[in-house]
């Protein structure tokens, strides 16, 4: 059964988007269930519920309605990436829908539709991935009975599923890559339409969606669609006429079976009384049946009886339910009067007078809080008062305690000036608030001057207790000068003795480091005149062999330090070795690095042509076809004919080059395909058009290969 076909409608003036369902009443064929978007353009993960296979879509112009329809139909039916916007002229807009707005490097997401009929169901979808740095977008395309979201989850912890991931969790559906778009048309096609083409009903729709279809509606449409209806094939045409031409046929079998019949009358009376012994058989056998039917009809007519009876109880309960719902209204009806009787009216005065006592008891609590405020804030004055009553009766005792403590030590001290004596504070009581306060304000210069003089004298007092501070420190200091002395002369007698037994086992360990030196020199050597004879330099190693032999030569140093001459000797020999060395070791590095500097540079060389050859191998295993020959006329015009063709399998090597040579010639190869199969030059010069068939059209040895950077640029 074919499914519903779907119009698209686009209100402008008031924003509303609606996909209604044609012949929605009919419930044997597919219907509009469910649709979703996951990852594509501003949707993070969307559901949307057809209801009765309609779906309406309220928005603003420009809020994204349009583009939530052209993701659905007809672009996941047809697989048709160059006709998704309702006018078919914009490109690369599944890669837009990627990448625009958003940072990740290879974003995948998924449109899917969902068919319902009879409680069957049938989802088709698309899996989208764009690669930021290839700037390019890769699908995949499925059909299945398992329910997006209920049977099978396509995003998984935050993330759609890949290609792979799809097919695992589809679990036998198959999934279709992009090159295989015709397969996925085909499966839609079978499963969702019955096999029956739906070419003429798409490009209707494809016409409705246009938004120039209302500029010569009065004309075109009822064109439009005529040429959507199916074409009558010659075939059936000529299946139709055949029975009125073997009309002649039919008679000469009509007189055939007049004949045959004769026959068989004959053949009826010879078989006649077999035949009622064998009605006889089934007559009794049918006998048989009919009482087992009776006792079928007896248990049905029980059956009946006792539906019958659970029928009376339904309409029993039904009038108890009826009745309750009487008294239930009648109820409500009491209740309405009550409220508007006179005694319900007055009862609503009570209330407002209720609440105005109600208010003048807040005011009430309000004014005795304040009260009980103020009170609370005496009683914390009066505490404040006692506590400064406190304070000060405790400062004047601490004082004079101060001052006590003070000319007892003054005593002590034998300081000239005394500190003033008691002081004593008259009080007055308040009799209100049962305390008291100064009879007269406290006047401290007095106390402060006597202060300032006795300060002054224990200034004079300090004075003289520093210069005897100052006696005794120094004296101190000369008693542990004098005992710093003592020790520093014993360490450095324990010192002297120290150095004396480093430097006998100093000398040991120097005579030792010679000959270790000595041996050293002697391996090197060895080794450098082995380097310098295998890189030519005999003179050099002939002139450390001689140095060699000659340090060899000279007295152990250790025999020279007795008498004086080791010191004077073995330092200006040890510097002309040195320098002899020096000059071969010189000549041997400058040598090596000659020899590695032409060997890098070769190396450098053979890089670059690595590199060279690399990108080369690159090149040519990223090309499918090799680049089509060119003549001067001719443009690149970013992808060709030659791009979309090849030879079919059944074509010899002579057969593919003749057919190649011609049709280089021709310029057939560098023409680009346009809207209507038309092939062009890039100067606009028309090559081919479309017309009616030949004999030996190029498609029996042509075969369209379209590949994958076309394929949102191409339809096939």
């Amino acid at each position: 059964m074919l499914p519903h076909m779907s119009a698209l409608a686009v209100d402008n003036a008031s924003g509303a988007t609606n996909l209604n369902h044609a012949n929605g009443t009919n419930r044997g064929r597919w219907r509009l269930n469910r649709a979703g978007i996951i990852n594509v353009y501003q949707y993070e993960n969307e559901v949307l519920d057809f209801a009765g296979g309609r779906l309406l879509l309220r928005g603003v112009n420009g809020s994204g309605k349009s583009t939530a329809m052209n993701m659905l139909l007809p672009f996941l039916l047809t697989a048709r990436p160059g006709r998704i916007d309702a006018a078919g002229e914009q490109t690369g807009i599944l890669k837009s829908w990627m990448l625009s707005g958003r940072d990740d490097a290879q974003p995948v997401g998924y449109l899917w539709i969902e068919f319902e009929r009879r409680g069957e169901h049938l989802v088709c979808g698309c899996g989208i991935k764009a690669n930021r740095q290839s700037d390019t977008v890769t699908t995949w395309w499925f059909v299945t009975s398992k329910r997006p979201g209920l049977d099978v989850r396509l995003v998984v912890g935050n993330q759609p599923l890949s290609a792979d991931g799809l097919r695992a969790a589809l679990d036998g559906d198959e999934v279709f890559s992009g090159r295989r778009r015709s397969d996925y048309r085909h499966a839609v096609q079978q499963r969702l339409f019955g096999g029956v083409p739906i070419d003429q009903h798409i490009g209707l729709i494809h016409v409705v969606r246009s938004p120039r279809v209302g500029d010569r509606i009065d004309v075109e449409l009822p064109e439009h669609l005529v040429e959507a209806l199916p074409q009558l094939s010659e075939q059936a045409l000529a299946e139709a006429a055949q029975p009125l031409d073997d009309l002649e046929e039919h008679r000469r079998n009509v007189a055939d079976l007049e004949r045959t019949s004769e026959a068989i009358d004959g053949l009826l009376d010879v078989y006649r009384a077999y035949c009622a012994d064998e009605l006889r058989g089934r007559t009794a056998e049918a006998r048989s049946r009919l009482s087992a039917e009776r006792g079928c009809t007896r248990n049905e007519k029980q059956k009946q009886r006792a539906a019958k009876a659970a029928e009376a109880e339904v309409v029993r309960l039904d009038e108890a339910i009826a009745e309750e719902e009487r008294t239930a209204e009648r109820l409500r009806s009491e209740i309405s009067a009550l409220e508007e009787s006179r005694a319900y009216r007055e009862g609503r005065q009570l209330d407002a007078l209720r609440d105005f006592v109600k208010n003048l008891a807040t005011e009430r609590e309000r004014a005795s809080g304040r009260v009980a405020w103020r009170e609370e804030r005496l009683e914390a004055a009066t505490g404040e008062l006692l506590k400064a009553q406190q304070r000060s009766r405790s400062d004047v005792a601490a004082l004079n305690v101060g001052m006590a403590a003070a000319a007892e030590l003054s005593e002590l001290c034998r300081v000239g000036r005394r500190p003033p004596g008691l002081i004593d504070l008259a009080e007055a009581a308040l009799t209100d608030a049962g305390a008291s306060e100064p009879v007269s304000p406290f006047d401290d210069a007095v106390i402060s001057r006597e202060i300032a003089a006795m300060s002054g004298a224990v200034l004079a007092r300090q004075a003289d207790i520093d210069q005897v501070d100052q006696a005794r420190a120094e004296l101190d200091a000369a008693e542990n000068a004098l005992s710093l002395a003592e020790s520093r002369f014993e360490a450095a007698s324990d010192a002297a003795d120290h150095a004396s037994a480093r430097l006998a086992e100093q000398d040991q360990r120097l005579a030792a480091a010679r000959r270790q030196w000595h041996d050293s020199i002697r391996l090197w050597a060895s080794e450098v005149c082995a380097l310098l004879h295998s890189a030519g330099l005999d003179t050099a190693a002939a002139s450390v062999a001689a140095a060699v032999e000659a340090t060899d030569s000279e007295p152990d140093a250790s025999s020279l330090a007795g008498d004086g001459r080791g010191t004077d000797v073995a330092p200006d020999r040890a510097e002309t070795l040195r320098d002899e060395l020096s000059s071969a070791c010189d000549g041997l590095i400058g040598h090596w690095r000659e020899s590695a500097a032409a060997v890098g540079y070769r190396l450098d060389g053979e890089r670059v042509a690595a590199r060279e050859a690399q990108a080369l191998v690159d090149a040519l295993a990223d090309r499918t076809e090799p680049e089509p020959p060119r003549l001067g006329w001719q443009t690149d015009v970013g992808y060709c004919l030659a791009d979309l063709i090849d030879f079919k399998a059944h074509l010899t090597e002579v057969e593919r080059s003749g057919l190649e040579a011609a049709l280089e010639s021709s310029g057939l190869l560098s023409a680009r395909l346009v809207e209507g199969g038309v092939l062009e030059l890039a100067s606009g010069e028309l090559v081919v058009a479309t017309a009616d068939p030949v004999v030996n059209p190029l498609s029996d040895c042509l075969a369209v290969t379209v590949p994958d950077r076309l394929n949102d640029r191409v339809e096939t």
